[in-house]
């Protein structure tokens, strides 16, 4: 019976990050920022991998194994991947944020951008991790129950890229289209593409690789 009360709320333990107000939290939070946006940041990457998050922390809570085996990969490497590819934008188009608050988010005060920025880009890693760590034995229980193989490992690292390609094929003008930058728009979107792609590599063997299917996880 303790163990089928973990499973129901999603997590390993008292003190464990609660899956299911986390979706929650991820699922309010992206409602409101498309609301003051008047639906503008709907077309935004970030505002998609924000649902992506909600999704997984929502399907982990009902469904642990279920849940973790198809989307804790991509939540966590894209959680990376998103954060890495934005500071790089904003290296580049330093107003970015300034302009979209000014003219898209008006009820927004200028300074919210940065407290805005963090909890969209920022937040998500610490949540991950957060994940990772309090509810590591179901997550390495989920990944390698049929062996954590080739397989299960290439879907944890690239599945996020999956949500990327859909966004591309739907959204009119995706990715550096949106932000003004001095070099050329191909080179900004290769090289933010480039960007996403080494941390989702780093993010993987880095971090979750060794937790979910390394000698640990085999011996947990």
């Amino acid at each position: 019976p303790r163990a089928g009360a973990r499973r129901t709320r999603g997590v390993d333990a008292m003190g464990g990050l609660p899956r299911g107000a986390t979706a929650l939290g991820y699922a309010l939070t992206t409602a409101a920022d498309v609301a003051l946006s008047g639906g503008v940041t709907s077309q935004h990457l970030t505002l998609w991998t924000m649902g992506l998050h909600a999704a997984y922390f929502a399907t982990a809570a009902a469904d642990p194994p279920r849940g973790i085996r198809a989307l804790q990969g991509a939540s966590f490497v894209g959680a990376h991947a998103l954060l890495a590819s934005y500071l790089w934008m904003i290296s580049q188009s330093p107003d970015m944020e300034t302009k979209l608050l000014r003219d898209h988010m008006p009820r927004l005060a200028s300074w919210m951008r940065w407290p805005r920025s963090f909890i969209l880009h920022g937040m998500p890693v610490v949540l991950a991790w957060a994940d990772l760590l309090s509810n590591g034995s179901s997550i390495r229980a989920a990944h390698m129950a049929k062996g954590g193989g080739p397989g299960q490992q290439a879907w944890a690292m690239l599945s996020f890229f999956a949500l990327t390609t859909a966004y591309e094929a739907l959204v009119p003008e995706p990715g550096g289209s949106q932000y003004d930058v001095k070099m050329p728009q191909k080179k900004f979107v290769a090289i933010t593409k480039a960007v996403a792609g080494v941390t989702a590599a780093a993010a993987f063997f880095g971090g979750l690789r060794p937790r979910a299917f390394g000698a640990k996880a085999r011996s947990a």
